[in-house]
């Protein structure tokens, strides 16, 4: 069975990283649009739309290679921005080279490498679409022989940086004298490409998917006529020879095709026939795997409650400090790390109960108050995951053993690691002070990671399958029924293994039962003054009571009933005993002090915890035009880029 499932994992993988390399580039031209005017003194003018996709680039550029003898250069380049309504808005252009050019500007110049380089400046940090259009003159491009007139010339060059999804081109004659057998047409590149004379006076070419570093390149031969102010003029026959040369090339890129044709064949085959074959291979692994999980699940229940309460008015456990009550409640909700600033302002009041601190509200300038923290006792009374806050603020005190809560705030956001220390000793005591009560089983906690991380494993296969399938249609192959089928198997088992992982949650039935008392006592504090009760907790009590309140976040509500039970024209006398809630009686027994205690602490574990990109037909691979160079981006980071 091992030996299986290794085999399916391996072949697994192998499917997986076959399409998986999709692109995940900084630039992307999504449309070219080429638009080429041929006028009757030899000259080209050429529009091109580039509608494209960047991110975290200063600069876009596109450059042509200069011989001084094919053409006699490049002119008359500039730029615009097209917007999304339509606008045509012209940049400003400078007349030197940059290496990162200034947003809304470009140059037509040649370069310090010897080409030509029309540039312009975009500066675009997050990723945004845009269309821009660069429009230049190539300066004598048509040669005439003495049989014919000729262009040819590379549109884009094999140093071109940019992926294209599709280009369309359109080379227009400067009239339709001639009859359209008269002109001939190739296209030389990617061999998906396609070259037509749609008229006596148009030729149109288009290619899909075009891959960056390839060049297309068209050759027109034309009327000599046409072109009655050319000056390269050439004392040759020569159509002959080029019809044969594209013929060659032609017959050449038709086996190529051919060829691919078979190769692309066999492999949407031999892809079909793997996916099947994993497919099956995975449903009966997935199968066996769901049997013996639903076992499993059937045979192993979630722990519940013994008794089921309603409320519960006592304090769990045995002297339960905050942080073990916390641990319980929260245990389905991320245990101690969501609820950890409630835990130690709930620590701190339930210090001042055991009498190792007090509070003093002081009287600031403006009416503003301020909460004093003094030192009244040591630690040897203390829980562990007591102690760890007890060190903590006593690292703070400044004069006559006391501290402010902005002093907490002050000295956590200066020592955020002494901090951290206090946070982890805080749950590590806590989860071994549960271990020991017989509360918790780290033994089968880790059973449960082991079945999340099984549940996590197989949901994550089931989307990537899921997506490996219909990739498979755009081979295109059929798709790959059975291995549709084991995504959802798949998909199923995660689910399996996070229900069987549910019910391993950690907690024994002591803990179970403890939980549940918890969860009692909080729905008790919170509906008290509902209860009718005959007996009326005394002041000594509640003041208990809302340690845990602050811990379940609920001092708001408890505050509220104390006030229903103990109005203000309460005798003081009744405070007598009391710690914290003595000083909270001459605020009028309002959350002042709690708040200010949960603001400091919310303020400073916030702070510590938030610290922490002819007539017609298909293209042939010959070429030999030339001129036709680079283009890409320069990104907002680099300082060189080699193309």
């Amino acid at each position: 069975m091992k030996k299986i499932k290794y085999i399916i994992s391996f072949l697994l993988f192998v499917f997986l990283v076959g399409f998986s390399s999709i692109e995940a580039g900084e630039l992307h031209l999504n449309k070219k649009k080429i638009y080429a005017t041929l006028k009757e003194n030899g000259n080209m003018d050429v529009v091109e739309t580039w509608n494209i996709t960047v991110e975290d680039t200063n600069t876009l550029y596109k450059t042509f290679k200069l011989d001084g003898v094919g053409f006699d250069g490049i002119f008359n380049g500039k730029v615009y921005e097209i917007t999304s309504d339509g606008n045509k808005i012209p940049l400003e252009k400078i007349n030197i080279e940059k290496y990162h050019v200034i947003k809304d500007s470009y140059y037509s110049l040649v370069n310090s490498k010897g080409e030509h380089e029309i540039a312009w400046g975009v500066s675009i940090d997050a990723k945004e679409t845009k269309t821009y259009e660069i429009s230049y003159q190539v300066k004598n491009i048509i040669h005439k022989y003495n049989d014919y007139a000729e262009l040819y010339w590379q549109f884009i060059g094999n140093e071109f940086e940019i992926n294209v999804d599709k280009i369309e081109g359109v080379i227009e004659l400067p009239s339709n004298t001639y009859a359209i057998d008269q002109i001939k047409a190739w296209a030389h590149g990617q061999l998906n490409g396609i070259i037509n004379i749609v008229s006596n006076d148009k030729i149109e070419f288009e290619v899909e998917n075009f891959s960056k570093n390839k060049m297309l390149e068209i050759r027109l031969a034309i009327p000599r006529d046409l072109f009655p102010g050319s000056f390269k003029e050439i004392n040759e026959n020569n159509l002959d020879a080029v019809i044969a040369e594209e013929t060659g090339w032609a017959n050449e890129a038709n086996k190529k095709r051919e060829k691919a044709i078979i190769k692309s064949k066999m492999i949407t085959k031999a892809t079909e026939t793997i996916a099947n074959g994993l497919g099956i291979a995975l449903i009966i692994f997935t199968s066996l795997k769901i049997i013996k999980y639903y076992d499993i699940l059937k045979n192993n229940k979630k722990l519940k409650p013994e008794i089921k309460l309603e409320y519960f008015r006592d304090i769990p456990g045995e002297k339960s400090t905050p942080a073990e009550g916390a641990f319980m409640h929260y245990f389905d909700r991320g245990m101690l790390d969501l609820a950890m600033p409630k835990i130690i302002s709930a620590t701190m009041l339930n210090l001042a109960l055991k009498k190792v601190i007090e509070f003093e509200i002081i009287e600031k300038s403006f009416g503003k108050k301020e909460v004093n923290v003094k030192i009244t006792g040591d630690d040897k009374d203390l829980k562990a995951d007591e102690k760890e806050v007890y060190n903590y603020i006593t690292k703070i005190v400044k004069k006559e053993n006391s501290f402010t809560m902005k002093d907490f705030e002050k000295y956590t956001s200066r020592y955020t690691e002494v901090f951290t220390k206090m946070v982890e000793g805080i749950k590590e005591n806590t989860k071994r002070e549960q271990i020991e009560k017989n509360n918790f089983d780290q033994g089968v906690r880790k059973t449960y990671y082991k079945w999340l991380t099984k549940c996590v494993i197989s949901i994550v296969i089931s989307i990537f399958i899921m997506i490996a399938s219909v990739a498979l249609i755009s081979i295109p192959a059929k798709y790959p029924v059975f291995l549709g089928i084991s995504s959802i198997l798949l998909m199923i088992t995660g689910i399996i293994s996070g229900l069987i992982g549910n019910v391993f949650v950690g907690l024994t039935q002591k803990g179970v039962n403890e939980k549940e008392e918890w969860r009692a006592l909080e729905k008790y504090l919170k509906d008290f003054s509902l209860l009718n009760e005959k007996e009326v907790p005394d002041l000594i009590l509640w003041e208990k009571y809302l340690v845990f309140a602050t811990m379940f976040g609920i001092a708001d509500k408890v505050l509220k009933q104390i006030k229903i039970i103990y109005p203000q024209d309460t005798n003081k006398n009744a405070f007598i005993g009391t710690t914290y809630m003595n000083v909270m009686y001459h605020g009028g027994l309002n959350n002042s002090l709690i708040q200010a205690i949960n603001n400091s602490v919310n303020i400073s574990y916030g702070n510590v915890y938030s610290s922490g990109t002819g007539a017609g037909g298909g293209f042939s691979g010959g070429g030999g035009g030339g001129f036709g160079g680079g283009g890409g981006r320069r990104s907002l980071k680099t300082k060189k880029v080699s193309i």
